[in-house]
């Protein structure tokens, strides 16, 4: 595979994460278990609020990049899932960003 269809097989994958999983995650005890919405713990509704946030920032400023800088985020040596998820969602969200920023304001 291609640095450039690695990077965006990371970018679905951390955005689907971020967006589906974590939400789900905290929110199960209300989607399966009944229990009611108000019931649940002040920080799962502030971390599912976040998540979703993040992760649709994470899609639209990952979408920014061009094929170079989705090259240099591929290229990035990951030597675990861990280093994987603290380096690449930031350095992807701050490039992305960067990029964002300059095509829209000059």
């Amino acid at each position: 595979m291609s640095y450039v269809k690695d990077y965006q097989l990371l970018v679905y994958i951390f955005s689907a994460l971020l967006v589906f999983l974590v939400p789900i995650a905290f929110l199960s005890p209300a989607l399966l278990a009944s229990v009611p919405f108000q019931a649940l713990p002040t920080y799962a509704r502030y971390t599912v609020f976040g998540s979703i946030i993040t992760g649709l920032w994470f899609y639209f400023s990952a979408k920014q990049l061009t094929h170079q800088q989705k090259m240099k985020v591929g290229t990035l040596n990951f030597t675990s899932g861990l280093d994987l998820v603290a380096l690449c969602i930031p350095i992807t969200i701050y490039m992305g960003t960067k990029q964002a920023l300059k095509k829209w304001f000059g």
